[in-house]
């Protein structure tokens, strides 16, 4: 089978960021580590972010695992604070991670922490297909992205209705 090129590789990685971005207001940063396997989806929470609310974080995260039969390590939560603001950081591994886990990570923070949130407006009001493409789309992504060869990290973030996506090293 014939390799895509470098720069078709670099833009499905590309796409997925910028699907997921988009589709989730609620996501401030993405990092994506090809090197380590992982990827880091970043919260922006005013005031703190206590351990009740990772407990709950890990319990229904477990039972969606034990739901899809899915074998994976406990996601890594983390958190910075900075002049008022909380920077949630929730890790896991690229091999296993699936889009519909990922929109319930973002339901599961957006419905525990409420106001306290930071969303970013929309970048666009969406269309009524939009977000079930998007969905699929986010899949279809996840799935070349494991295939991929990519082996430059990438980080991107929302800066109110733009999205900038980096290359790392």
């Amino acid at each position: 089978m014939a390799q895509k090129p470098l720069s078709q590789r670099s833009g499905e990685n590309v796409d997925l960021i910028l699907s997921l971005l988009v589709g989730h207001p609620e996501l401030s940063r993405i990092n994506v580590e090809p090197r380590l396997g992982t990827i880091t989806l970043t919260f922006i929470v005013r005031g703190s972010v206590g351990a009740k609310f990772r407990t709950r974080l890990r319990e229904h995260l477990s039972a969606y695992y034990a739901l899809e039969n899915v074998s994976a390590a406990a996601p890594e939560i983390k958190t910075s604070t900075m002049r008022g603001l909380t920077f949630l950081s929730i890790g896991r591994d690229t091999r296993t991670i699936s889009g519909a886990e990922i929109s319930l990570i973002v339901a599961l923070v957006r419905q525990e922490l409420e106001r306290a949130l930071v969303v970013n407006p929309p970048a666009e009001e969406p269309g009524e297909d939009e977000p079930l493409a998007r969905k699929e789309f986010v899949g279809s992504a996840i799935d070349a992205w494991r295939r991929g060869s990519q082996k430059k990290s990438l980080v991107g973030f929302r800066d109110e209705r733009r999205v900038l996506i980096y290359f790392g090293s």
